[in-house]
Formats: structure tokens, sequence, C-alpha cells
């Protein structure tokens, strides 16, 4: 073999060992490049929603019940109080509505409430519940987004009371609104016994 033979040879020989360096380096490189990819989904309980046997429906559940205020105004014998109380649906699930008289005191008169939207559970509870006149045993829906009035205004009927003392009147009620999924075939009278006035 000739000098230059030799040397070329030996030069082969380091460039094929700088190009076996550099694949090995290649390869070992490779070996730890890694990427990454993180999936995240939160979730919160909904606190009001049902399965309805198709779907799951969430929404929310808010009535409103108000009136007119009074706050310790004199009133004379014969004079009408205009009460304006109503009640609201202001959420996205349906509900039915009942109305409880805590407390009317014997010398105010009632005027209403609207006969063609309430009837009284029964003749044992001063309670009435929203209806369809077509459904006069079951319960119905209170309209969304809808003032549905209940009792407009009492009379005062001061003959009642002993003269020449003070007293202080008070008219109180309590609404109650309950998830109507599930309850549609009840009676108002069973929904009211069973599922709000259970004591």
């Amino acid at each position: 073999m000739s000098k230059d033979e030799s040397k070329n040879k030996r030069t082969f020989l380091a460039i094929l060992s700088i190009l076996l360096s550099f694949a090995v380096g290649v390869m070992a490189s490779s070996y730890y490049v890694q990427v990454s990819q993180t999936y995240t989904s939160s979730f919160r309980v909904a606190k009001i929603g049902y399965y309805d046997g198709d779907k799951y429906i969430i929404g929310d559940f808010e009535i409103e019940f108000g009136g007119n205020p009074h706050d310790n105004e004199p009133i004379l014998d014969g004079q009408t109080i205009d009460l304006g109380t109503f009640i609201q649906d202001k959420g996205t699930l349906d509900a039915f509505v009942f109305i409880k008289i805590d407390d009317i005191p014997s010398c105010f008169q009632i005027n209403g409430p609207d006969s063609a939207n309430w009837k009284k559970v029964d003749d044992y509870h001063f309670v009435y519940y929203y209806y369809n006149k077509n459904l006069v045993e079951n319960c119905s829906r209170l309209p969304k987004n809808e003032k549905v009035n209940f009792i407009n205004n009492v009379t005062f009927e001061a003959s009642t009371l002993q003269a020449g003392k003070n007293y202080k009147l008070e008219v109180k009620m309590t609404a109650y609104a309950i998830q109507a999924y599930g309850l549609e075939d009840k009676t108002a009278k069973d929904i009211w016994e069973t599922c709000i006035n259970k004591d």
C-alpha cells in the first residue's frame, strides 16, 4: 500500500468515525426529546335540575312574592287598603306555587284572590294554589316572568274592634314554589301535604 493510499484510508476512517459519532449523538439526543399535553375540564354541581328520561335539564329556580308596602299607616273604618300582592316565576324551571295566608286580622275583609287563578287546597288549610280552570284539582305551572295577582286589597271594619283601644294590625302571607317536574299527576292537596307542609 502506498503512502498516499494509507493516508487516504486514515482520512476516510477518521471521517467515518466522525459521522458515526454524530449519528450516535443524534440518536442519543432524539431518545430524550419528548412532548406533553394536558387535558383539563372543570365542573360544578348543579343545584337544581332533573333527568326527563331523554336529556338532563339544568336551570335556576326563583320566585318573587311582593306587594305594596305599608308600615304602621293609620287606617279608618270602611277604608280599603291596596295590598297589590303578586307572585312571579323568575327562574327557567317550571314551578307550582302555593300561597299561605299566615295572618290576616278578622277586621280585614279580603277582596280576592282572583278565583280564575287561585283555589284553596281544601277547607282545612288557608292555602291557595295557582291552577288552570280546566284542571281545578291539580296545580298549573306559573307563567314565566309574568306577575300574577293574588290579593289586591282588603277592607277594614273597625266595628269588630274595641273602642278606645290601640291596635297594630299585620297582614302576613308566605309563598312556596316547588319544582313541577315529577309532580304533574299529583293533586294540589297531595303536593302541599307530602312535599311542602310535611309537619
